[in-house]
């Protein structure tokens, strides 16, 4: 009888350790289990973080694109209004220029007149007079259409006179653009010209080169006239520029 108990006891042991190591793996099993599941969350927390930041990022992307957009329309109608402007400009330029080619046609046949119409000398002497006061009128105005136009890196020439060498010449070398050119150059006589702000005349020199005088000044190459101007354009518009 109590080698039969002493069996029941042994057996009720075995199946105690059993199930006590069954539930020592069960245990484990449900706590790696659970740093799974942690480990999982943590990431999923991670990735829901940097979705909210992506979604930000575009946001904000989105934000400097609508931005930009509306500074870039706004650029293009700045733009537009500043070609119209040129266009404007550009129209009452040629009439000015149109304006100073009569007074000085004036003036040229007012001096022939004077000079073959003794008689009439009075009345010439007085259309003269008043042909070079409108001619120093328009050539006041020169100065201030040259900076505007240099100031837009724009041009107006006379057309070329095929029959004159002289003006043959100097449209080479307006064309080769080796040289600053000037905003204005207009022919308003064989070798008579006004080139920016100076009326000079012009001469073919030694090499096929042009030279030209101003003011009673001696002759000298055409580029020094060239030189001269570009330095006194860069140095009038530079404190504007830096402002």
């Amino acid at each position: 009888a109590e080698s039969g108990v002493a069996d029941s006891l042994g057996l009720v042991s075995t199946l105690s350790q059993r199930e006590a190591k069954r539930l020592q793996e069960t245990t484990k099993l449900l706590e790696t289990k659970r740093q799974e599941h942690a480990s999982f969350q943590r990431r999923a927390d991670q990735v829901s973080a940097e979705a909210r930041r992506l979604e930000a990022e575009e946001a904000s992307l989105q934000h400097r694109v609508h931005l930009f957009e509306k500074e870039l329309r706004q650029k293009q109608g700045q733009m537009e209004q500043h070609d119209k402007q040129a266009v404007h400009d550009g129209g009452l330029l040629r009439e000015h220029i149109e304006e100073l080619r009569n007074a000085v046609a004036k003036e040229q046949k007012g001096f022939m007149a004077a000079d073959h119409c003794a008689a009439l000398k009075t009345h010439v002497s007085e259309e003269t007079r008043a042909a070079k006061q409108e001619v120093q009128s328009i050539l006041k105005m020169i100065p201030e259409l040259d900076a505007a136009l240099r100031a837009r890196k724009q041009h107006v020439y006379s057309a070329e006179v095929s029959s004159d060498s002289v003006d043959v010449a100097l449209h080479a070398v307006l064309r080769a653009g080796t040289l600053t050119p000037p905003g204005l150059v207009c022919r308003l006589g064989p070798g008579d010209y006004m080139i920016g702000k100076h009326r000079v005349h012009l001469q073919a020199g030694p090499g096929g080169t042009l030279l030209c005088s101003k003011d009673g000044e001696k002759v000298h190459p055409l580029a020094d006239l060239f030189h001269e101007q570009a330095q006194h354009h860069a140095s009038v518009a530079q404190p504007h520029q830096n402002f």
